[in-house]
């Protein structure tokens, strides 16, 4: 037979194993709820993109047809997104980011902040 130390110490590992997966199931509907929370708003197009004052720098127009304030930004291919922005039913925003590189930067669509 095995030690007291011994059973103590599997005991000891499997309240462990279970107070962990108990856990990881609330943690991970939390990141489910984060990623519902980060929607796309197909209500608020990228209407025009380009660049200002260098290759580096560029910049998209979005424009809320959503019919009410919404916060938002936009999601840019390999690059940090800008900050989200408040915007006003009917209104426009410009997003400004600087890119690393001098090609595929762009803003690809909107989504809620």
């Amino acid at each position: 037979m095995g030690s007291p130390r011994g059973k103590f110490g599997a005991l000891a590992v499997a309240v462990l194993a279970v107070a962990s997966l108990m856990t990881a199931a609330p943690a991970q509907a939390a990141a489910s709820e984060d990623v519902t929370e980060f929607a796309r708003l197909d209500c608020a197009p990228v209407i025009r993109q380009g660049h200002w004052n260098s290759v580096f720098k560029r910049y998209a127009i979005v424009r809320n047809d959503c019919g009410r304030t919404i916060t938002a930004s936009v999601q840019v291919s390999y690059n940090a997104d800008p900050d989200c922005a408040t915007i006003a039913p009917g209104a426009t925003h410009e997003f400004r980011w600087f890119q690393t590189s001098a090609s595929g930067y762009k803003a690809n669509y909107t989504y809620s902040c």
